[in-house]
């Protein structure tokens, strides 16, 4: 055999050098909603009561009112949405009652007895 059509293999180690790195975090990650405040009228200021930062009275607004403004578009949204299935939903039962009364009729016209094999 040639050299060249010769395959090796190699097998890995066993042993696993140590990780030269390892990465501390400054600080845990933590996000805060702030859903509940302390509201200093004296001072004017607006504190966390959850991860105590103190918040800037406008912004805090600005972003709520932003929500509520959203709140208020959604809820418009769906309202205009059940109002339209509730007029689908009250056509469908108007088309139900009229077929079934048109059904009642047909079999009204119709003999309690039909005579399909042509016997006597």
């Amino acid at each position: 055999m040639s050299d060249e059509k010769v395959i090796h293999i190699f097998k890995p180690s066993d042993d696993l050098p140590p990780c030269p790195m390892e990465v501390k975090s400054s600080s845990p990650v933590f996000h805060c909603n702030h859903r509940s405040l302390q509201i200093d009228t004296h001072e004017r200021t607006v504190r966390c009561d959850a991860c105590c930062a103190m918040l800037d009275p406008f912004d805090y607004i600005a972003r709520n009112g932003q929500s509520l403004q959203m709140a208020w578009r959604d809820y418009r949204i769906v309202r205009d949405r059940i109002k339209a299935l509730n007029e689908s939903v009250e056509r469908l039962a108007r088309e139900e009652k009229r077929l079934k009364a048109s059904i009642r009729r047909t079999k009204q016209k119709i003999p309690d007895r039909l005579d399909v094999r042509g016997e006597p």
